[in-house]
């Protein structure tokens, strides 16, 4: 707002009030969008490599099982046995990057619905959470802490796979 001659001191507190106001929360939009950008590729990429991991180990293994099948002797037969562990743990890793994939995206949801439930008002701070904007924060918070877990078991079952498999190879 522009400031007139003639407006009352009164009226120059309202609309330089008003200006921070808006500044503040064109400030808010934009910093949520860039942290929410940011924390979305963040938590995409450790997502896809966890998965892409754990895929092609599940995928490796499988072959290899499936050219254990093939041999009809005493050794394969025991690394068939010996192998299908570290398999599922590879498969259960995969699992739990789709769950992972799957609560980052209500985390999201969530997310934003406490942003858009935040009170924007024209006295300071100017921004004010609600009691709406802090269950969806809440519920954000969950559904985030249940994909970091997924990711992190995710790479537990990866490397508890990879032991599992070393053990199996070495002792064939």
């Amino acid at each position: 707002m522009e400031i007139e001659p003639g407006d009352s001191q009164r009226l120059i507190a309202f609309k330089l009030n008003h200006d921070q106001a808006m500044a503040t929360h064109a400030g808010y939009a934009e910093d949520r969008r860039q942290v929410f950008g940011s924390a979305m590729d963040m938590a995409l990429e450790a997502i896809r490599t966890a998965a892409l991991i754990n895929g092609g180990a599940v995928i490796a293994v499988f072959a290899l099982i499936g050219t254990l099948f093939e041999a009809n002797d005493t050794v394969s037969k025991t690394m068939r046995l010996a192998i299908i562990q570290p398999a599922f743990l590879f498969a259960g890793g995969a699992v739990l990057c789709g769950i992972a994939s799957g609560m980052g995206y209500f985390a999201q949801i969530a997310f934003a619905r406490a942003h858009e439930e935040f009170e924007l008002n024209f006295e300071h701070p100017f921004i004010k959470a609600t009691a709406s904007s802090k269950r969806f924060q809440i519920a954000g918070e969950c559904f985030r802490a249940v994909a970091v877990s997924a990711v992190i078991l995710s790479y537990a079952a990866l490397i508890t796979g990879l032991v599992f498999g070393y053990e199996a190879l070495s002792k064939a």
